[in-house]
Order: C-alpha cells, then sequence, then structure tokens
C-alpha cells in the first residue's frame, strides 16, 4: 500500500468507527404525536368533570332554593299580637352574660380544637402521625380545663361542649 491509499483508507476508516446509528424518525414523531394526542384527551375529560360538577352544585343550589322558597310560602305564619299587649324585658340580673373576652377565648378555643381534630383524624387514617400529636392534645386539654373553670364554662351548651372535648382530648393525650 502507498502512502496515499493508506492515508485515504485511515479517513474512511475513522469517519466509519463509532458512527451513530440512523435516528428512527418516523417512530419517533409516530410516538410523540400519539402521547400529545393522549395528553389532549385527559385534559378534555378532565374539563368534562369538572364542568359535570360544576352543574350539579348549581342544580342542588336551585333544587334547595326552591324548597326553601315552598317551605315558607306554605308554612305557619306566626300568629300577630294583639296592639295592646307588649313583652316584659327580662328584670336586670335575671340570667348571667359570658364576658365579651371569655366568649371570644371560648371561640378561638373551639377553632383550634376543631384543627386539631381534623389534623389528628387525617393523620390516623394515613398513618402520618408525628410525636407532636400528644404535647398539643395536652395543650389543648389544659385550655379547655381553664375554659371550664372560667365564666365562659357556666353556659349550659358550652360546658357540655368543653366537658366532650376534654374527654376526647384526654384520650389522644
Amino acid at each position: 500500500m502507498s502512502s496515499d491509499k493508506f492515508e485515504d483508507f485511515v479517513r474512511r476508516a475513522a469517519r466509519e468507527y463509532h458512527r451513530p446509528p440512523e435516528a428512527p424518525r418516523e417512530q419517533l414523531w409516530a410516538r410523540i404525536v400519539a402521547e400529545r394526542l393522549a395528553r389532549r384527551h385527559e385534559r378534555q375529560l378532565r374539563q368534562r368533570r369538572q364542568v359535570h360538577w360544576w352543574g350539579w352544585a348549581a342544580a342542588a343550589a336551585a333544587v334547595l332554593a326552591v324548597g326553601i322558597g315552598i317551605g315558607r310560602a306554605i308554612g305557619p305564619r306566626p300568629a300577630p299580637r294583639p296592639s295592646g299587649m307588649q313583652m316584659a324585658e327580662a328584670p336586670a340580673g335575671a340570667g348571667e352574660q359570658v364576658p365579651a373576652a371569655f366568649e371570644i377565648a371560648a371561640l378561638d378555643h373551639l377553632r383550634h380544637v376543631e384543627t386539631f381534630l381534623t389534623v389528628f383524624q387525617y393523620e390516623a387514617r394515613t398513618g402520618s402521625g408525628d410525636g407532636e400529636t400528644a404535647g398539643l392534645a395536652r395543650n389543648l386539654l389544659m385550655n379547655t380545663r381553664f375554659l371550664m373553670d372560667s365564666p365562659a364554662g357556666r353556659d349550659a351548651r358550652m360546658a357540655a361542649l368543653l366537658d366532650d372535648i376534654e374527654v376526647m382530648l384526654a384520650q389522644i393525650a
């Protein structure tokens, strides 16, 4: 082999060495088109489900409004008061009023307990609880007992509710 032939041979061999195979372009495009169609179909199904859900919600609200309207239209009407009679006002001191600060504190506490119990129920269902649950329950239990001893706990409905909450929190803590 002469030097020129050898160099040509080396150049050809270098060009063909590690040459990547031809890309299957038609197969790639067919796959891309199929995936895009599938995504579009999924998106359309999701949109139909959303519209479907809103339709049912609107229908339920309309039925509820019609039912309330019919109930008020055909329901008993309060008897008119004779013009000469007036209602007596409650005497001062009859029935103890809960101070506003205690009422606000009780409502705020109930909101915290509701949130805690909702999260606790979710964690119990999924098994994703952490070690903070018992500590939070003890803290809420302590606040519940404070409210039971406060003027807010003298109200019969609030006292019954606080008793039930105390039992639940004691079981969790």
